[in-house]
């Protein structure tokens, strides 16, 4: 089973999350970012529960994936020009502290 947590504001998030914990259906949680100071990896720590992050590990010992944004962003540019004869593009930049770019990668 899948389950996905959306949500347009942080404190949202931290309820739809704490929500599917308490159903006790999910176990394991896949974090599609990597934001410091992040109430969701707050609470999956308060309540034991398992998580890995896609993105740049917050401290020691924490289990990650990461990729290469840059290479990610220029493959899919040259697809794009490629494949669709795109010409103009738009670049659109995530949230200051989420450490999507802060490194390079």
């Amino acid at each position: 089973m899948l389950s996905v947590a959306i949500a347009t504001t942080s404190d949202e998030l931290v309820q739809n999350v704490a929500s599917l914990i308490s159903q006790g259906l999910i176990r394991y949680f896949i974090l599609l970012y990597s934001k410091r100071d992040d109430p969701v990896i707050a609470l999956l720590k308060q309540q034991d529960v398992r998580y890995v992050l896609v993105g740049d590990p917050n401290e020691d010992g924490e289990a990650y994936v990461n990729n290469d944004n840059h290479l990610a962003g220029e493959r899919v540019g040259d697809y794009l020009i490629d494949k669709f004869d795109v010409h103009r593009t738009l670049f659109v930049e995530s949230e200051p502290n989420w450490d999507l770019s802060a490194n390079g990668g």
